[in-house]
């Protein structure tokens, strides 16, 4: 009995090592306290939520990204995440680094799988080290902090001219399909949500987009999005908020694509 609770236990952090990212039952370090930040000048970060089907129920998995934008000797410390639901209870997310982890650019996708509509809000934060000109180690933390973008009235879901451009690639043999966005300016975020009307008339989140800083340049997905073959889209709605200095509030932009 106690080897089988051994090798459990084993396979528990296998799979821990596996994701990086530790998911925390109950908190492990305090609550973020972060403000909605437009752009960051050192590290640019954003998060990503796709859909995905477990036990043909519809459950979503979330992917932070960062880049250094400048500096030499460059260093992530450490991570955190935290995802607040609509029943104000707290689900925590967080690496810490090793000095052997030297890397610009750094992808963490969240396990298990989340409902998004029980979560309301998130805040990031990412403490890392870099130089400039000299041997001075700089140390900073982003923080940022986002609201999950709701379904609203469908009557709202209108295409409008702005400098957004969002393409739909899809495969119908295979129900796959690939978001890219397009945009002619170079300042501030935005964030993406769109949702899928099944020809059922079931109405679900399907792609999600969180701090996407427009510097990093027009955003495509990496790969295709693989729906369950008993989905099938009829109409895809989505909202963009834009915030850049002059419109720090945010802008919305709603538009519908007929599959």
């Amino acid at each position: 009995m106690k080897k089988l609770i051994i090798f459990c236990m084993l396979i528990m952090l296998l799979c821990l090592s596996s994701c990086g990212g530790y998911h925390i039952e109950g908190l492990q370090y305090p609550v973020i306290e972060a403000e909605h930040n437009i752009e960051s000048e050192t590290v640019s970060s954003y998060l990503l939520i796709k859909s995905s089907i477990v036990d043909e129920k519809m459950y979503y998995n979330f992917t932070i990204y960062s880049d250094f934008l400048r500096g030499t000797g460059r260093y992530y410390h450490y991570y955190q995440v935290d995802y607040k639901t609509n029943k104000d209870t707290i689900i925590q997310y967080y690496h810490v680094f090793d000095y052997t982890e030297t890397e610009r650019k750094y992808a963490q996708k969240f396990a298990p799988h989340e409902r998004i509509d029980n979560l309301d809000e998130f805040s990031v934060a990412i403490d890392y080290e870099y130089k400039l000109d000299s041997e001075v180690i700089i140390n900073e933390t982003l923080k940022y902090h986002e609201d999950i973008i709701k379904l609203e009235d469908l009557d709202k879901y209108v295409n409008s001219d702005n400098i957004f451009d969002v393409i739909l690639d899809k495969i119908d043999s295979e129900n796959k399909y690939k978001f890219t966005i397009n945009f002619s300016e170079e300042l501030g975020h935005f964030d993406f949500q769109a949702f899928i009307k099944t020809t059922d008339g079931e109405i679900f989140p399907f792609y999600g987009i969180y701090h996407y800083e427009l510097k990093r340049g027009n955003y495509t997905t990496l790969s295709y999005e693989e729906l369950a073959s008993n989905i099938k889209i009829d109409e895809i709605y989505y909202k963009i908020i834009y915030y850049s200095n002059e419109s720090a509030n945010g802008l919305n932009y709603y538009g519908i694509i007929k599959n």
